[in-house]
């Protein structure tokens, strides 16, 4: 039973960094007047197109060691620092959630 909860709580800490991800690549592009849905994240500064796997949130920062993978340009934390955030902030809603349902 415990290796279901687990899964659970993982799965929704990673929702929760996919909605982070979402997040920072909003707070860049609305400002810019930059569409949010339709075009490919790519890197602010050699504007390359990102991969499936540079797009991981946390883990590709964490690889990439905050880096761009083709122009070496640092990342900003703030980045990581929201999808860990929104990540951690699903999760506490997560557990409160079922809390209230098992109890």
């Amino acid at each position: 039973m415990w290796i279901i909860v687990v899964i659970y709580y993982i799965l929704i800490f990673t929702i929760g960094t996919l909605i982070g991800s979402f997040l920072t690549l909003a707070i860049h592009r609305i400002p810019l007047k930059q569409d949010i849905l339709i075009k490919r994240s790519y890197c602010p500064k050699c504007e390359h197109k990102l991969t499936f796997m540079d797009l991981i949130p946390v883990w590709s920062y964490i690889f990439l060691r905050g880096k761009c993978r083709h122009c070496k340009n640092k990342i900003r934390p703030r980045y990581l620092i929201i999808e860990i955030t929104c990540g951690a902030i699903a999760l506490v809603i997560g557990v409160i959630i079922s809390n209230i349902l098992l109890f």
